[in-house]
Protein backbone atom coordinates (compact mmCIF):
# COMPACT_ATOMS: atom_id res chain seq x y z
CA UNK A 1 0.00 0.00 0.00
CA UNK A 2 1.17 3.50 -0.73
CA UNK A 3 2.15 5.59 2.25
CA UNK A 4 2.93 2.68 4.55
CA UNK A 5 6.44 2.24 5.83
CA UNK A 6 7.95 -1.00 6.88
CA UNK A 7 9.98 -1.54 10.00
CA UNK A 8 13.70 -2.21 9.98
CA UNK A 9 15.00 -5.28 8.24
CA UNK A 10 15.25 -8.36 10.42
CA UNK A 11 18.67 -8.68 12.03
CA UNK A 12 19.59 -5.02 11.78
CA UNK A 13 19.93 -2.50 14.54
CA UNK A 14 20.47 -3.20 18.18
CA UNK A 15 23.75 -3.44 19.98
CA UNK A 16 26.69 -5.11 18.36
CA UNK A 17 27.96 -8.30 19.93
CA UNK A 18 30.89 -8.35 22.32
CA UNK A 19 31.82 -11.78 21.02
CA UNK A 20 35.14 -10.95 19.37
CA UNK A 21 38.16 -13.04 18.44
CA UNK A 22 40.12 -11.28 21.17
CA UNK A 23 37.52 -12.12 23.82
CA UNK A 24 37.40 -15.75 22.70
CA UNK A 25 41.17 -15.97 22.70
CA UNK A 26 41.45 -14.51 26.21
CA UNK A 27 38.83 -16.80 27.74
CA UNK A 28 40.35 -19.83 25.97
CA UNK A 29 43.84 -18.93 27.19
CA UNK A 30 42.66 -18.70 30.78
CA UNK A 31 40.59 -21.89 30.62
CA UNK A 32 43.57 -23.64 28.99
CA UNK A 33 45.64 -22.72 32.04
CA UNK A 34 43.10 -24.42 34.30
CA UNK A 35 41.23 -21.30 35.39
CA UNK A 36 37.53 -22.02 36.10
CA UNK A 37 35.10 -20.63 33.52
CA UNK A 38 33.56 -18.10 35.90
CA UNK A 39 36.94 -16.61 36.77
CA UNK A 40 38.13 -16.77 33.15
CA UNK A 41 35.06 -14.82 32.03
CA UNK A 42 35.65 -12.21 34.71
CA UNK A 43 39.30 -11.92 33.69
CA UNK A 44 38.29 -11.36 30.07
CA UNK A 45 35.63 -8.77 30.94
CA UNK A 46 32.72 -11.08 30.12
CA UNK A 47 29.77 -11.59 32.41
CA UNK A 48 29.47 -15.24 33.46
CA UNK A 49 25.70 -14.94 32.98
CA UNK A 50 26.30 -13.87 29.37
CA UNK A 51 28.65 -16.82 28.89
CA UNK A 52 25.96 -19.21 30.17
CA UNK A 53 23.33 -17.60 27.93
CA UNK A 54 25.63 -17.97 24.90
CA UNK A 55 26.26 -21.59 25.88
CA UNK A 56 22.51 -22.33 25.92
CA UNK A 57 22.10 -20.66 22.52
CA UNK A 58 25.01 -22.69 21.09
CA UNK A 59 23.43 -25.93 22.29
CA UNK A 60 20.15 -25.04 20.57
CA UNK A 61 22.01 -24.16 17.36
CA UNK A 62 23.96 -27.43 17.44
CA UNK A 63 20.79 -29.45 18.02
CA UNK A 64 18.58 -27.75 15.44
CA UNK A 65 20.73 -26.63 12.50
CA UNK A 66 23.16 -28.13 10.06
CA UNK A 67 26.56 -26.37 10.15
CA UNK A 68 26.07 -25.25 6.55
CA UNK A 69 23.02 -23.24 7.69
CA UNK A 70 24.77 -21.25 10.47
CA UNK A 71 25.04 -17.52 9.97
CA UNK A 72 28.32 -15.77 10.89
CA UNK A 73 27.23 -14.96 14.44
CA UNK A 74 26.09 -18.54 15.06
CA UNK A 75 29.32 -19.93 13.62
CA UNK A 76 31.41 -17.76 15.95
CA UNK A 77 29.26 -18.64 18.94
CA UNK A 78 29.47 -22.38 18.32
CA UNK A 79 33.24 -22.24 17.71
CA UNK A 80 33.79 -20.33 20.93
CA UNK A 81 31.59 -22.49 23.11
CA UNK A 82 32.73 -25.87 21.87
CA UNK A 83 36.24 -25.35 23.18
Amino acid sequence: MAGKTRGPKKGTGGRSTILTKELCKRVCQLVGKGVPYKIACDGAGLSYDTFLLWKKKAIVILETKAPSKYNKKETNLVKFLTI
